[in-house]
């Protein structure tokens, strides 16, 4: 059971999906809700609810994960999207096939992996276009940057924190930073 904050979260993401493919709204808009509340369903639903209404609206949605996006589309067509509405866009032969861009071109729904928009500027053509015009609205259901991941141990945080601080020790413009970067560093520290 949903509370109502958390309703109003993904009533904000449907609406900003259907105002911005109806070109009200420009821009890229993050909706910073935790893994497991619902951002996935409601955006086969918003599709579901596209097809069910006969709106124009054509969309792209953007996965790291290719399993992820197969399991969309046996998702949307559960909820009544029939098949040939929804295209399906990676270069993974062991994920099994993906459909032709002259396919593609005619699928309301485009399901496409990540690295189809990081491969190069000329896949832009590939994976937006619907009908010969620019699909209204692109969705990444994951952030591009938290599939993108950075390791580092706390010492060598803990290094750096170090020779921040030693750095500006003595300017007491920074006296506030230092003491908060020294709090952490112990903290740290005395984790590991």
């Amino acid at each position: 059971t949903l509370n109502i904050q958390h309703k109003m979260a993904l009533h904000a993401l449907t609406d900003a999906m259907t105002r911005m493919a109806e070109g009200k709204i420009t821009g890229r808009l993050a909706f910073g809700l935790p893994t497991g509340t619902g951002k996935t369903t409601a955006i086969i639903e918003w599709c579901a609810s596209v097809h069910a209404l006969g709106l124009p609206y054509s969309i792209a949605v953007s996965s790291s994960r290719i399993d992820a996006l197969v399991t969309m589309k046996a998702s949307m067509m559960a909820a009544g999207i029939p098949e040939d509405m929804i295209g399906l866009l990676h270069e993974s032969p062991k994920k099994g096939a993906s459909n032709t861009d002259a396919e593609n071109q005619d699928r309301q729904i485009l399901l496409m992996s990540h690295q189809m928009i990081r491969a190069n500027e000329s896949n832009l053509k590939r994976y937006n276009t619907y009908k010969g015009a620019a699909r209204n609205l692109l969705v990444y259901d994951e952030s591009l940057l938290t599939s993108d991941v950075n390791h580092f141990t706390v010492r060598s945080l803990c290094a750096a924190l170090a020779h921040a601080i030693e750095l500006h020790r003595r300017n007491d413009d920074h006296a506030e930073i230092g003491n908060y970067m020294t709090t952490v560093k112990r903290i740290l520290e005395a984790e590991e």
